[in-house]
């Protein structure tokens, strides 16, 4: 199965070989992920459902518009916590929302405590740590460098897996959003 890693491919570009540029980045998954992805959609639809009955045991039985009826945003709420786990960064109704990092330059303290708070475990941030610490990035708007482009490839990887529980497309937003404010670029 083909799974599209959006620009990654882009983002990627000669850093990861030198004098080599990525064309093309791609997951491959066997049967058995497949699987353990219908398991998790299984057991988090129930989970959701067993929310809604012990938050509003009547709902979805009564007449619309009675006291058993259970309000939209808190189904919402209820949806986002039990489907996307307990630390999503969403809760409630949103439209348009904006989310920022309190990430300073050169601060890999603050970097470590934003994607702890979206997943990322504890190996993973101290190899992290190493390749930032041992590259020095002239221009970060140019890119970064291989060793950090690996460990970014490499997580992109494990949300692709599954064993990083975090969507593919948000993956790649938060590592490169969070690691360019790490460096002092964007916003």
């Amino acid at each position: 199965m083909h799974i599209n890693t959006g620009d990654l491919a882009l983002a990627l570009g000669q850093k990861v070989y030198q004098g080599q540029n990525c064309i093309q980045a791609w997951a491959e998954c066997g049967e058995g992920h497949l699987v353990e992805v219908l398991n998790s959609v299984r057991n988090r639809i129930l989970d959701f459902t067993l929310a809604i009955q012990k938050e509003a045991p009547g709902a979805g039985e009564t007449v619309p518009g009675s006291s058993g009826d259970i309000k939209t945003e808190r189904v919402s709420q209820i949806f986002y916590t039990t489907v996307y786990g307990g630390a999503a960064n969403l809760v409630g109704a949103a439209n348009d929302s904006t989310i920022t990092f309190n990430i300073s330059t050169q601060d890999f303290q603050s970097l470590e405590r934003v994607l702890e708070q979206n997943g990322v475990k504890k190996p993973d941030l101290l190899e992290l740590k190493g390749a930032l610490e041992s590259e020095s990035v002239k221009n970060p708007s140019e890119g970064f460098g291989p060793k950090v482009s690996m460990w970014i490839a490499k997580m992109m990887q494990k949300a692709a897996d599954g064993s990083w529980q975090i969507g593919l497309g948000a993956a790649g937003n938060l590592l490169a959003r969070a690691i360019a404010k790490y460096y002092g670029v964007g916003n």
